[in-house]
């Protein structure tokens, strides 16, 4: 995502991963694996989600049943992307 991004999207990206990276370490304190199963649920879903939507308009969408690999770094270096970054939410 943009550092200069300021939708509603980017500011629930940002809010979710400020989240998620203030719980992961409460993983190794308190020994619970309950904290790296909701995070990883919510990892996967927004993965479901950029495939669903911003793939899809980019005309890079998997087929269905497929998964995507994630762009060498070089590719993603040209700014044609789309960037997403940290969020907080209720599932």
């Amino acid at each position: 995502m943009k550092e200069d991004d300021d939708s509603e999207a980017a500011a629930f990206l940002r809010g979710l991963y400020g989240a998620i990276l203030t719980e992961l370490p409460k993983v190794a304190v308190n020994n619970d694996a309950e904290i790296l199963r909701r995070a990883k649920g919510y990892i996967a879903r927004l993965k479901e989600i950029w495939e669903e939507t911003a793939m899809r308009e980019q005309g890079l969408a998997p087929a269905a049943g497929k998964t995507v690999a994630a762009p060498a770094p070089e590719a993603a270096a040209d700014g044609a992307g789309i960037v997403a970054s940290g969020l907080s939410v209720s599932i």
